[in-house]
């Protein structure tokens, strides 16, 4: 009658708690498989209450943000596939424990550009370019028609507000094409150079309200 991930708790927990007396390395990969959201925010700090209370320690794999979201960085280390480019072994910059699943997965550990499904990410995209071409020129009655509806689908998700604040609103008319927002996941070297282009961004609209 147990649940799947009933059954891989009381298999890890009990295999644990089997070896309380020895000093023993324990190694689990992705314990977390079968676990709802909230088991797996409390796992590792479930280990730790039991691994308090002998010398050994625990090793695992995963690719779940969740439960990294406890860990600092001294705790976690970062595997990248052969032949990738990147460093095939490393820490992360930053301790993941405060981040945040959103913060951790658009980290460079999973360098995903958004945590947005793909069909809202388009929509807002396209509200927003609609909204840039809306400050420059007038737009067609098929684009104003286009805007009213993508305003009335995003409306209630804070994506639909016009550009209200004159810092965001010059820094996306600097930035005219919004379309490499619409990757999924960028490289690394397309991360740097987003950075770098808004820093350029940043500092041409500082110099522009500086004069």
């Amino acid at each position: 009658s147990l649940s799947d991930g009933e059954h891989q708790f009381i298999h890890v927990i009990g295999t644990l708690l089997m070896f309380i007396d020895e000093s023993s390395l324990f190694l689990f990969d992705e314990p977390e498989t079968h676990f709802n959201p909230q088991w797996k925010y409390e796992y590792t700090q479930t280990f730790k209450k039991i691994t308090d209370r002998f010398k050994s320690q625990i090793v695992m794999t995963t690719h779940d943000p969740v439960l990294l979201s406890g860990l600092s960085k001294e705790n976690v280390i970062v595997f990248n596939k052969p032949n990738s480019g990147k460093m095939r072994t490393y820490q992360p910059e930053k301790d993941l424990k405060g981040m945040g699943v959103d913060a951790i997965l658009t980290s460079e550990i999973f360098s995903l550009n958004t945590t947005l499904d793909s069909e809202t990410l388009n929509e807002m995209i396209e509200l927003r370019s609609l909204l840039l071409k809306k400050e420059k020129i007038k737009l067609s009655e098929i684009e104003q028609l286009r805007y009213l509806e993508l305003y009335e689908q995003l409306k209630n998700i804070d994506f639909a507000q016009p550009l209200n604040d004159p810092m965001y609103r010059d820094f996306l008319v600097a930035k005219g094409d919004l379309s490499v927002y619409s990757q999924p996941i960028l490289s690394e070297e397309e991360n740097q150079l987003k950075n770098e282009v808004a820093i350029k961004i940043m500092q041409t609209i500082k110099n522009k309200y500086s004069q």
